[in-house]
C-alpha cells in the first residue's frame, strides 16, 4: 500500500465524544485496516490514497508508533505526504481561539535541567534549564557531548508550508459566542478576542501539560532561544517533537520524506489566564476536567483547513516538484 497521504493525529475519546480524527473519518470515509500490526488502530480509505492514524497523547507515544508505522513493510510512505493535525494551547497575546496555525518551528520543550521553584537562585526566573547550561536561557551544551546531539528545535519544510498557506487562506473558519466571549476576558490583549484566522508560527511540545502567566513567558523565550530568534511561539502540544523526530529517522532510512510533513495545531484553550486571574481558573473546568473553551471550534477549524489540503493534494494540486 503506497497512500499519497498519511494523517496523524493525536487522539479520539473513548465516550463517543468527537475527537481529531472523527471529522476526518467522515469526510473520507475512513475504514480500519484488519490486522494492523500496531496497538492503534490503522485507518484507510477505498482506493488506499489516504492512511490515517490516532498516535496517541505524548512524545512518546507518537515517536513509537510513528517509528513502527514507518518500518512496516505492508507499506510505503516514502514519498507520502504526511499531514499532522490537532488541537493546542495558544498564547492569547496572538492568537484567538479556533485559529489553526500551520507551524515553521516545533521546539521540544522536555530536554532540561529542572530545579523546583522553591529553590531557585534568588537571580533566576524560571528553574527549568537547556540542558548543559549554566543559567536559565543561556547556551545549552553542544553536539558531540555528553548529552549527545541536539533536537530541541525542528523547522518545518517551507515550501510545503508557502504551498498550504496559500491554499488555506481562503477556507472560511467557523465561529462560536463561547470562544468570543472567553477572548473577551483577555481585556489586555485583543487578538484574543477576535475572530479566528490562518496564522503561521512556532509550537513548543512538551509531555507535561503547562499553564500560567509564568510558564507562558518561559515559553516564549525557550522558543526564541531555540530558533535563535527565527521562530514566534504560537502554540502549545504534547506529542509534535516526537512525531517530528520519528519520521526524520525513517527518512534516514528511506522510509519517510521529512520535507513532505506539514503540522497543523488549533487553538482549543489559552496557555495563561487573564491578567490578575490565578493559573488554575483556565486550566480546570468547573467539571474537573481541562478548561477547554473553544475545543470543538479548535477541532471544526482544524479539519477544515486539513480537508481542503488533502483533497488538494490527491488531486495534484502541490508544491512545485512533488510529483502526483
Amino acid at each position: 500500500m503506497k497512500p499519497a497521504v498519511v494523517l496523524v493525529t493525536q487522539f479520539e475519546p473513548t465516550n463517543g465524544q468527537t475527537g481529531e480524527f472523527s471529522r476526518f473519518r467522515e469526510a473520507f470515509s475512513l475504514e480500519p485496516i484488519p490486522d494492523s500490526p500496531l496497538p492503534n488502530l490503522l485507518y484507510t480509505n477505498s482506493d488506499g490514497s489516504i492512511l490515517g492514524i490516532i498516535a496517541g497523547v505524548g512524545a512518546v507515544q507518537t515517536a513509537s508508533v510513528i517509528t513502527a508505522l514507518g518500518m512496516f513493510s505492508r507499506f510505503d510512505l516514502s514519498d507520502s505526504l504526511w499531514l499532522i493535525s490537532g488541537i493546542a494551547g495558544g498564547d492569547p497575546a496572538r492568537s484567538a481561539l479556533g485559529s489553526p496555525i500551520l507551524t515553521d518551528w516545533c521546539v521540544d520543550g522536555d530536554l532540561a535541567w529542572e530545579i523546583d521553584a522553591r529553590e531557585l537562585p534568588e537571580d533566576w526566573p524560571t528553574g527549568l534549564l537547556p540542558l548543559g547550561a549554566k543559567a536559565p536561557y543561556s547556551p545549552p551544551a553542544t553536539d558531540g557531548g555528553v548529552f549527545g546531539s541536539r533536537y530541541e528545535s525542528t523547522p518545518l519544510p517551507k515550501d510545503v508550508l508557502n504551498w498550504a498557506q496559500k491554499l488555506a487562506a481562503s477556507v472560511p473558519l467557523a465561529q462560536s459566542d463561547e470562544a468570543r466571549k472567553e477572548g473577551e476576558r483577555y481585556s489586555e490583549n485583543p487578538a484574543a478576542a477576535s475572530e479566528p484566522c490562518l496564522q503561521v508560527g512556532a509550537t513548543l511540545s512538551a509531555v507535561r501539560f503547562w499553564h500560567g502567566h509564568l510558564m507562558n513567558e518561559w515559553a516564549n523565550r525557550w522558543v526564541e532561544l531555540f530558533t535563535s530568534g527565527q521562530g514566534q511561539f504560537q502554540s502549545s502540544n504534547m506529542e509534535d517533537s516526537g512525531t517530528l523526530f520519528a519520521i526524520r529517522f525513517l527518512h534516514r532510512q528511506g522510509l519517510a520524506n521529512a520535507d513532505q510533513v506539514l503540522l497543523i495545531r488549533t487553538v482549543s484553550n489559552f496557555t495563561r489566564p487573564p491578567q490578575g486571574e490565578p493559573a488554575v481558573s483556565t486550566l480546570i473546568a468547573e467539571e474537573g476536567e481541562a478548561h477547554f473553551p473553544g475545543f470543538s471550534l479548535a477541532l471544526e477549524n482544524g479539519f477544515r483547513v486539513g480537508e481542503k489540503l488533502i483533497r488538494n493534494w490527491l488531486a495534484g494540486d502541490r508544491p512545485p516538484g512533488r510529483g502526483v
